[in-house]
């Protein structure tokens, strides 16, 4: 009996454990690569609940391989976040999100529409935090 309770208790700790090593090699690499985007989930409630696999797969392990990174959809915040899930499909943001791939691509858009006034960089600019947010 004390042997199943010394296995069960060590196996309780692997799984504990298994997240944060999963979480600390993309944490890893990606803080040279990506520093304010890894600065921005670590600093909110999921970085603490959750790795970055939840969202983005396991598939992408290194440079070599980047093109098998999952791109999360709304879906995959919606299994976690149902109210805002709803809240975003009926919105503004779900529609800008499907006009991104209509043609023609943002791409193709002056780069002062995309990054400046009036496209999505006009106000979100990820990893670039300012005194608003």
């Amino acid at each position: 009996m004390r042997k199943g309770s010394v296995i069960f208790v060590l196996l309780l700790l692997v799984l504990t454990f298994m997240g944060s090593a999963v979480a600390s090699e993309c944490t890893d690499c990606h803080e040279s690569v990506t520093p304010k985007i890894v600065e921005d989930f670590s600093s909110g409630v999921m970085g603490d609940k959750i790795d970055c696999s939840n969202c983005h797969g396991s598939a992408h392990n290194s440079a070599d391989n980047v093109e098998n990174v999952k791109f999360p959809t709304h879906e995959t915040c919606g299994a976690c976040h149902d109210v805002q899930d709803t809240q975003y499909m009926e919105g503004k943001h779900s529609i800008a999100w499907a006009a991104l791939f209509a043609p023609p691509t943002t791409g193709d858009q002056p780069k002062e529409l995309m990054e400046g006034q009036k496209g999505c960089g006009g106000c979100h600019k990820i990893g670039a935090k300012d005194e608003t947010g």
